[in-house]
């Protein structure tokens, strides 16, 4: 772990050339993993919509949320978006590329995240997590959160409640 967490750096985005990274990066980790929901096509559109420059702009300059790339060794490894409000903080999306995944760069991630949510004064930490994927689920138990019936208002910014079937809602005390 020690040698992952210093080799672990994150960039925070703060323009829209750091967005159009982001976005680059999400296609390319989003078309693996979902590229069966719409194909090529379905993913460009889910993109587009989800890290539109505009929005992340507004969104960072009104400080509703923080956006930061993650690089392991030099090498752009991932991806994570915190989103804040009400006194509550999302965890909006965390991705690594395939090559990196299972390295513990999430666990470092996570600690990041955790600090700057309760920097914030953010009560609690939530996220939504496809009930297909559990080993998300562990992960993310074994990182402190618990599944829940209650879900943030933040987590309906990104996930409307007719989306809501398929995902389980975590949370976290900070």
């Amino acid at each position: 772990m020690k040698d992952v967490t210093k080799n672990a750096k994150f960039i925070e985005i703060t323009d829209g050339g750091g967005i159009l990274k982001l976005r680059s990066l999400a296609l390319e980790i989003y078309s693996e993993l979902y590229g069966d929901f719409g194909g090529v096509e379905g993913v460009e559109a889910l993109i587009e919509e989800k890290f539109s420059v505009e929005k992340f702009l507004t969104a960072i300059g009104e400080k509703r949320a923080r956006c930061f790339l993650i690089f392991y060794k030099k090498r752009l490894a991932g991806y994570t978006v915190l989103k804040f409000g009400d006194g509550r903080a999302l965890l909006s999306k965390l991705y690594f590329r395939k090559e990196f995944r299972g390295l513990g760069l999430g666990r470092v991630a996570m600690e990041r995240l955790k600090r700057l949510a309760a920097a914030a004064n953010s009560d609690d930490l939530w996220l939504v997590v496809l009930n297909t994927n559990s080993g998300a689920v562990r992960f993310y138990e074994r990182e402190g959160f618990v599944p829940t019936d209650r879900v943030s208002p933040l987590v309906y910014e990104d996930h409307p409640p007719e989306n809501m079937s398929s995902l389980i809602p975590m949370s976290l005390k900070l």
